[in-house]
């Protein structure tokens, strides 16, 4: 189990301030998080093709011609406006 005091110390580091209870809890589960971390590093990853927009959208030396993914991502989006992503607005 992970010692009280090396969660004061990742608290600290992490500059979050954590109740007794919040220290309680976290020395219980984080050895289960740090697991889990464990399992998804094993993972063997693929790299995507690059001639797809889930893949990399742009060539060092070789741009991509203007717009030549712009219909594709843009179809993927769950709210445009013409040619622009629309989001919801944040700033007044």
């Amino acid at each position: 189990m992970i010692e009280r005091k090396d969660i004061i110390k990742l608290a600290e580091l992490s500059r979050i301030e954590l109740s007794a209870e919040e220290l309680e809890v976290m020395q219980k589960d984080l050895p289960s998080i740090l697991d889990y971390v464990g399992e998804i590093q094993k993972i063997e990853t693929v790299e995507r093709g690059t001639d797809s927009p889930t893949g990399t959208l742009r060539r060092d030396g070789e741009p991509d011609a203007p717009g030549i993914y712009s219909e594709e991502i843009l179809s993927a989006v769950p709210r445009r406006k013409g040619s622009h992503v629309e989001v919801k607005k944040i700033l007044e």
